[in-house]
């Protein structure tokens, strides 16, 4: 229970005759700390390093949708390529071509960077060698490497397959090949860096690569800044400040080197695991220091870290295990980052709570109860506060909130009602628009590509033949001429690629001449059909066959990819009955499937991720407080920040991203610190019979300053982050400060209300808990009197 009575166990002896904890082993704890340090700084350092990051790693796997794809992988490869065009790159620029022929030489140690690089000029080349005029070539290319003004081009790499994992995954830098593809435009062709435009998936990793080394490198830094002058602006106390900070970096460290350790890898998400454990140990810190200062204002002299160790073990232990538990609700996501984050920031803030409980007062220890000046005059207190620990304003808060704890109360429950039903109107997004801010580079290369060459979202149509259909090549390409006939007729499909694409010129006619030439060109392109196998449109093993059609769709657009996947499956299935063949199949594969499916499972996982958190913080508060009852209700406050924060951006239309759906279970066990350090100093007050009025100025006067300290301290710590163009991490920070702010409302205001009201009786300690059993809560009469009496 919250409550630590003065006969209760303690681990943490601090009696006059025998040594205290601190006396015999805080040499020990801080030895063994400076031996550990070397380890934790080595792994800290070496997980800083942010691995090669793939889009594809915010999509979940095991599911049919990427099956499909890994199978279309196994055979075609992945879809990797870089669009590389400027103002003024034409089918006539020299540049085009020569841009081509450089990239082509570009080596890395493990081989050329590119596989295949493919520009305009030779696309149309390519269409004509097969007998068609130009017109129709150009035609067949545009909004492929072709504008729909029929004169802009650009350049198309393919990074080399061989730097592929086994899972099909870019392992190079793609930072360095867009740095290398910077650096030729800039030195060789005077293409400056935003006349440049580039796109596809290897720059949309390089964007977030660099934008997460970016984070790590400045945010991070700007964050311990904040952080550390708002701890000693509200401490005034320039010592213990810097024991704050730099016991919170230690904490940040040790979950940097667990991650290392572990095996797990920095990336897009895991940035702000650093930023968090180090925010969360200032907050438990900050706790600490005050009960070490409450313990050296009474007089507990050079014990006053063991008396701190002694009452706040218990609510700082309770507190780390409820946050880490909304950490580990993370693990129930089957997105890859998110569950990996779960996994080490739950690690992450119990390795913390370690550094809290025994080498932060081990070091306290040291100071033979140093007193905070800031904190024992009496000079910059008025009358009031002196004798109450609380000044006017406050009291008269308090004593509002008690009088007229029903208009806390019952607005705040209809709020929650009202605003809970907006979160059933959520949506969830992970496009391109939506991971970037409106001012990075990357999104107005798009504009630009997508306006003047075409859309760059990839999907792919695959028909699948199998022994039982007797086709020939060439009728198979004529079916799929007819699918992707069908295919651009759907909305939003901008351009297609296939092995029709390079169908040859057929000469009508029936005479003689005609119909050898007819035959002789046939011949020409069955001969040749090798080659659309190393185009990667055609993959043939024996009698099984598959046959891709590539679609462009746009990235930065509305469109409702589940009506659009589900319009392209009936145009497909639709010719696929006319043409009656068997052994004929379609699958729908690529980004758009994958992406489509992953909006569903982000929403999924965030309902999830917060019913496991709800549901373990609350067996535990009700274990803590004896009964069920009280347990929900100490819970109230701490939910209502995340139905509210959601909820109305579900009334909005706002759309959510993974970076949302981890704020609401790591908010919800943030905010249960605050409500347990309140309850914890209220019944501690119950027990010596005070009322709940009294109880309640008790708690506010022991901990309120805490709680706004670390709310303060950690919600602008986290603000850097809100900076940064990469969305996830964005809204990751300001949604958590929202709710940490929204969160301390429910602590100081709702939370005291409840407390007041009719449901502070489940708070009220049985009879056989309090050393006198006639002294019981007052009923609300008697409170009502005691208000008066206080003000």
């Amino acid at each position: 229970m919250l409550l630590i009575q003065s006969d209760q166990t303690d681990p943490f002896p601090s009696d006059a005759g025998p040594p205290t904890f601190l006396e015999r082993w805080s040499t020990v704890i801080l030895c063994f700390t400076l031996f550990l340090l070397p380890l934790i700084g080595m792994g800290a350092a070496k997980s800083l390093k942010v691995y090669a990051s793939d889009v594809r790693q915010w999509l979940p796997r095991g599911f049919d949708e990427a099956t499909t794809y890994d199978q279309f992988v196994a055979e075609f490869g992945i879809d990797e390529m870089v669009v590389i065009s400027w103002p003024g790159a034409t089918m006539t620029d020299p540049r085009v071509t020569a841009m081509r022929e450089a990239l082509e030489e570009q080596q890395l140690e493990n081989g050329p960077m590119f596989s295949k690089v493919v520009c305009g000029p030779d696309m149309l080349a390519q269409v004509r060698s097969v007998g068609v005029d130009e017109s129709t070539a150009l035609s067949r290319i545009k909004g492929l490497v072709l504008g729909p003004d029929g004169k802009t081009t650009c350049v198309i790499g393919y990074p080399n397959a061989s730097l592929k994992n086994s899972l099909g995954t870019l392992i190079v830098d793609r930072t360095e090949i867009i740095g290398r593809i910077r650096e030729i435009a800039g030195k060789e062709f005077n293409i400056s860096f935003d006349d440049l435009k580039t796109g596809g998936p290897t720059v949309d990793g390089a964007a977030i690569d660099f934008e997460s080394k970016r984070s790590l490198q400045q945010f991070l830094w700007m964050s311990i800044s904040v952080v550390f002058v708002l701890t000693w602006i509200r401490m005034r106390d320039l010592p213990l400040t810097l024991m704050v900070i730099g016991f919170s970096i230690l904490a940040s460290a040790i979950s940097l080197a667990i991650l290392h350790y572990g095996g797990g890898e920095m990336n897009l998400t895991m940035i702000m695991l650093p930023t968090l454990t180090f925010i969360l140990g200032v907050s438990g810190c900050v706790h600490m220091v005050n009960y070490y200062r409450k313990a050296s204002t009474m007089g507990h002299g050079i014990h006053s870290a063991d008396q701190a160790l002694k009452d706040g073990w218990y609510p700082i232990f309770l507190s780390s295990a409820t946050t880490a538990v909304g950490m580990f609700s993370l693990c129930t996501s089957r997105v890859a980052p998110i569950r990996d984050f779960g996994i080490f920031a739950g690690i992450g803030v119990m390795a913390g709570t370690v550094i809290i409980l025994f080498i932060l007062p081990a070091t306290l220890y040291l100071l033979k109860g140093r007193i905070s000046k800031w904190f024992s005059s009496t000079g910059k207190m008025d009358k009031r506060q002196r004798a109450t620990g609380l000044g006017r304003t406050t009291s008269l808060l308090i004593n509002w909130v008690c009088r007229e704890h029903g208009l806390v109360v019952v607005p705040t429950l209809i709020a929650v009602s009202v605003l809970s039903v907006g979160v059933f109107h959520l949506q969830a997004s992970v496009k391109l628009q939506n991971r970037f801010a409106n001012r990075a580079k990357i999104l107005q290369d798009y504009e630009w590509l997508e306006r003047n060459l075409g859309a760059l979202v990839p999907m792919e149509v695959v028909l699948k033949f199998t022994p039982e259909n007797k086709l020939s090549l060439w009728s198979k390409m004529k079916l799929v001429q007819e699918i992707e006939r069908a295919i651009r007729r759907t909305t939003a499909v901008s351009a297609t690629l296939s092995v029709a694409t390079f169908e040859p010129y057929l000469p009508r006619g029936s005479r003689l001449g005609q119909r050898l030439e007819q035959r002789a060109r046939l011949d020409k392109w069955k001969s040749e059909f090798k080659s659309f196998d190393e185009a990667k449109l055609v993959k043939i093993k024996g009698d099984f066959s598959s046959w891709r059609i590539s679609l462009r769709i746009a990235a930065l657009n509305d469109i409702d990819y589940g009506s659009f996947l589900e319009s392209v499956e009936q145009n497909v299935n639709h010719q696929l009955r006319n043409f009656n063949q068997p052994g004929v199949t379609a699958v729908l594969t690529g980004g758009i499937p994958l992406i489509y499916k992953a909006q569903h499972q982000i929403l999924s996982d965030l309902l999830i991720s917060f019913l496991t958190a709800f549901f373990f913080i609350s067996a535990i508060m009700m274990f803590v407080l004896k009964g069920i009852r009280s347990g929900l209700v100490a819970m109230l406050p701490n939910v209502f920040p995340p139905i509210i924060v959601f909820g109305a951006m579900g009334w909005m239309g706002r759309k959510i991203e993974i970076g949302s759906v981890m704020t609401a279970s790591v908010a919800l066990g943030i905010a249960v610190d605050d409500t347990i350090h309140f309850l914890t100093w209220y019944r501690r007050s119950t027990v010596d019979g005070n009322s709940r009025y009294k109880s309640i100025r008790f708690a506010f006067e022991h901990c309120a300053k805490a709680m706004i300290d670390s709310t303060l301290i950690c919600g602008l710590g986290v603000a850097p982050f809100m900076l940064g163009i990469f969305m996830p991490t964005v809204n990751f920070a300001m949604l958590l400060v929202v709710m940490l702010f929204v969160a301390l409302l429910g602590d100081l205001i709702l939370l005291p209300a409840l407390l007041a009201g009719p449901a502070g009786v489940l708070f009220r300690l049985k009879k056989n808990q309090i050393p006198n059993p006639n002294l019981v809560s007052p009923n609300s009469s008697q409170l009502e009197n005691e208000i008066k009496v206080g003000n």
